[in-house]
């Protein structure tokens, strides 16, 4: 047993495992009843199978979670389906173009042939209703397969593992006890592979909707629309009918194409997710199915676990020897709303960054859960989850922003008016031969709606110092630049100006340049946020996201 009285994490796989074996033996006894009773073939019985199945092991996992994990429903990826619907369909597109692909290249290296269609052998009525039997029957890849392993697998391991072991690990066992009766070097090659491009998906999208719809046409494209899946008579009565050439029929149609295509799209999924900062092998997925820089161990934990727990080396626990670390922590903007205060002392056993708002969400369970839609900064500059804290540092969490010698003529907030005039006086020089000023003005509109006024809220002295930074970054690429900028803060009313831009360069080229990169570096990230107020009530504007104010 785990210290919190649950089976520990072994035993819980084992068992769900073994128990998505028996419903889906459960399914097939299901399908095979209703075939014989009604007369239908085998692929109206592989579609009864495929819709049972998938129903059956929604329930059965919801209850499993529930009782036997004793964690929420959400965190195996199986969120709203009114978002789901939609990501599915989007899986299923970009599932259907990879084989295409993939079919495209066996054909131009000669591989395979078009030797008929179904449509012309059949007739396209019933060519289409095979399709459409066959996608039913192909669904139960996509669920079945998607939920006990991008699902509930790998919530269990990444609890405990970071990514980089939960993702891989997972995908070994999606490999080997899915596929264990028809191993061969491809195969697994090609299981493995695909089971960490659809976790990547997960962890791309916090859900694993998009995986279920990408598993379903891997399967039934292969089978029902290009052909690849079965090449000899009567061809699944896919669309396509085809034979297989040279190498291909050489090696009975164990495809390496098709484990190229796929490590070229699991590395560039990788690629894109570490650039935008959606992705850290470090990392680990907590009880909600949400990422988390590191397994966070909260005060119940380390008491059942004594003073010496998992980290001990730390020293930094109950009976360890040290005096906890008092950090001032700092919320702005929605989460401010969110917790009901803007300012709290926290008593800190654990290390990090993340240890900060972990403590500050168990004294506020309505904070943000999403760490992706936060930006923490420790003494006034942005910083990492898994930076180290001190005692006496300040902590702040930060959401979304509402949207150098180049010397800083002037740096300035304020909840006065600005003026423009006054900005570009500051910029003025006998060697600047364009002076280029923008003015953000608070407008009427937004989002369809009437707007009545605006409030922006700064993190003051972490604002100025940002728009220092812009100015530095500034002066990197246009040394001969001037910037004044000057934002507002607190109420402002429809036609006042919220923020003021100005440089000054010798040439008109330079200074428009420079001016749009102020203004844009400045909107996405600088501390500050824009609360619309509307007929319809007030909202955090968050990049391109509107939240909810109270």
């Amino acid at each position: 047993m785990a210290g919190d009285g649950r089976l520990n994490l072994a035993w819980r796989v084992i068992l769900y495992l073994l128990s998505w074996w028996v419903v889906f033996f459960v399914a097939i006894v299901v399908a095979t009843v209703v075939a014989a009773l009604l007369h239908w073939p085998d692929s109206g019985k592989n579609a009864v199978g495929a819709v049972v199945g998938s129903a059956l092991l929604i329930v059965w996992t919801s209850l499993y979670r529930r009782w036997i994990d004793r964690r929420p429903w959400r965190g195996i990826g199986l969120t709203a389906p009114s978002r789901g619907v939609p990501m599915i369909a989007a899986g299923f597109l970009a599932g259907a173009v990879l084989v295409g692909v993939w079919f495209l290249i066996d054909l131009a290296l000669g591989w395979v042939r078009v030797v008929g269609d179904e449509p012309a052998t059949s007739g396209l009525p019933l060519a289409l209703g095979f399709v459409a039997v066959g996608l039913l029957a192909n669904m139960g890849a996509g669920f079945l397969e998607e939920i006990a392993y991008r699902g509930y697998v790998l919530q269990n391991l990444a609890v405990q593992l970071p990514l980089w072991g939960a993702v891989p690990l997972q995908a070994v066992l999606f490999a080997f006890v899915v596929h264990f009766n028809k191993l061969s070097p491809v195969l697994v090659a090609t299981a493995i592979l695909i089971g960490v491009l659809f976790a990547l998906t997960r962890l791309a999208t916090g859900a694993i909707w998009f995986a279920i719809g990408l598993h379903w046409a891997y399967d039934a494209s292969q089978n029902f629309f290009y052909g690849l899946g079965v090449n000899t008579p009567p061809y699944d009565h896919s669309l396509l009918h085809l034979q297989l050439q040279g190498y291909l029929a050489s090696v009975d149609g164990q495809d390496p194409i098709q484990v190229v295509l796929i490590a070229v799209a699991m590395l560039g999924l990788v690629l894109w997710m570490w650039r935008t900062g959606r992705l850290s092998w470090r990392w680990h997925l907590d009880d909600e199915g949400l990422p988390v820089p590191h397994r966070l161990v909260t005060w119940p934990t380390w008491m059942a676990r004594g003073p010496a727990g998992p980290w001990a080396s730390s020293g930094d626990m109950p009976g360890g020897g040290k005096t906890p670390r008092v950090i001032t922590a700092r919320l702005f903007a929605r989460l401010r709303e969110q917790a009901g205060t803007d300012c709290e002392q926290i008593e800190l056993l654990g290390t990090t960054v993340a240890d900060v708002y972990r403590a500050l969400r168990e004294r506020h369970p309505g904070l943000e859960p999403d760490l992706r839609l936060i930006r923490p900064a420790r003494n006034q500059s942005f910083a990492d989850w898994d930076e180290p804290v001190a005692d006496g540092d300040e902590v702040a969490f930060i959401p979304p922003v509402s949207g150098g010698a180049g010397h800083a003529a002037l740096i300035e907030l304020t909840s006065g008016p600005l003026d423009a005039r006054r900005l570009e006086a500051a910029v003025a020089d006998s060697g600047a031969g364009a002076i280029c000023t923008f003015t953000g003005v608070v407008r009427d509109n937004s989002r369809g709606e009437q707007v009545t006024h605006l409030e922006y809220e700064a993190y003051g002295g972490m604002a100025e110092r940002q728009m220092r930074v812009i100015v530095d970054e500034i002066a990197e690429r246009w040394p001969e630049a001037r910037v004044a900028m000057a934002h507002r803060t607190g109420s402002l009313e429809i036609g006042e100006a919220s923020v003021v831009v100005s440089v000054s360069c010798p040439h008109r080229a330079e200074a428009i340049a420079a001016c749009k990169w102020g203004i844009d570096r400045l909107k996405e990230s600088v501390p500050i946020w824009k609360k619309e107020f509307a007929q319809s009530g007030a909202v955090w504007i968050e990049g391109a996201e509107a939240r909810p104010g109270s």
